[in-house]
């Protein structure tokens, strides 16, 4: 059977080098690395924030993230994504929701994180399914 396929779509270079280890399919890869095309860096300001995108709710942690973003008024958190927790992100004056990349007018994911300064302090709490989250803490 995998004599008619013309062409295996790989999602990274590691499973094309796999693939291309047998010969009948050496000649029929190709890798598209997470189906989208690369992106060049650029020079942008940094800013000093919190950012968490993903699913907004509960067991992802993100009233968590809001309970420390209520003591810590002085830091910028920045929350994209969609979930239950979207409403409470207004009561906290020093988060900001954002929406996420299918929104009008959301930021893409990318650029929000090339907005993100070099991470001088992390920390995180696991969870079985976790979302992304990325702490900026401007160094002193």
């Amino acid at each position: 059977a995998y004599s008619y396929i013309d062409t295996i779509i790989c999602c990274s270079r590691f499973l094309k080098s796999k693939l291309d280890t047998q010969e009948r399919f050496r000649h029929k890869t190709v890798a598209i690395h997470n189906f989208v095309d690369e992106v060049q860096p650029r020079q942008v300001e940094k800013e000093g924030y919190v950012l968490e995108f993903g699913n907004l709710s509960k067991d992802k942690g993100t009233e968590t993230l809001l309970e420390a973003a209520k003591r810590l008024p002085e830091v910028k958190f920045i929350f994209a994504g969609y979930g239950e927790s979207e409403k409470k992100i207004a009561q906290v004056p020093n988060a900001e929701y954002v929406g996420f990349n299918g929104s009008p007018g959301a930021q893409t994911t990318g650029s929000m994180l090339s907005s993100v300064k070099p991470i001088s302090a992390i920390w995180s709490i696991s969870f079985v399914k976790s979302t992304l989250l990325c702490v900026k803490v401007p160094r002193m």
